[in-house]
């Protein structure tokens, strides 16, 4: 016990053991040696040798306090135990200049919350917060504003479909698709 050499399978023979003067001990007990602390190498298996160092100019330091090399930063691949080094980059296939669109194609970021659907998906145009519609236009409940003219056409133009609903007259039936169909129709025995 104590001698530097593991001898158990879990290394309990050599964890809280006191640590020589020229070596740092890990948070689960173990002694490494001191120049080995703070070396961009995690030799602690709870990374305590590489939290709380000063890092260089090269480097990133991650939100645990342990420092990693600047060029591992946003390359997709987290190397920081809590990710941080993955958190507020870029979108991958888009330049900060553009916004991804939700089917992945990149559109000019000046085109999102525009009024103009760019996205097959409408995501360029979600999650806009405008003031207030023009006297020409419908309000979205997701808060776009679409033409006027699109409101109640059986065209869905509104990412959440919200301009399609309550558009039945009161000689029809509301279906749950937000369909209309005369009430004749209803329970006629036929799918319409």
């Amino acid at each position: 016990r104590c001698d530097g050499r593991t001898d158990c399978t879990d290394h309990s023979d050599e964890t809280n053991c006191p640590c020589k003067d020229q070596e740092f001990r890990c948070g689960d007990g173990r002694c490494i040696d001191v120049h080995r602390k703070c070396d961009g190498t995690a030799d602690c298996r709870d990374y305590s040798d590489e939290r709380n160092c000063e890092c260089k100019d090269n480097e990133f330091r991650c939100s645990d306090g342990t420092c990693i090399d600047k060029a591992r930063r946003c390359d997709r691949t987290p190397d920081c135990r809590d990710r941080s080094d993955e958190h507020g980059c870029p979108v991958p296939g888009c330049t900060a200049a553009q916004f991804k669109c939700g089917d992945g194609r990149c559109i000019d970021i000046r085109r999102k919350c525009d009024d103009r659907v760019d996205c097959s998906d409408f995501s360029d145009e979600a999650n806009c917060v405008s003031e207030a519609c023009r006297a020409d236009e419908f309000r979205c409940k997701s808060g776009e504003c679409i033409r006027i003219s699109g409101r109640c056409d059986k065209r869905r133009e509104c990412p959440d479909g919200s301009d399609e609903e309550d558009c039945c007259t009161s000689e029809e039936f509301h279906c749950k698709s937000g369909e209309c169909i005369t009430k004749q129709l209803r329970c006629d025995g036929h799918y319409h």
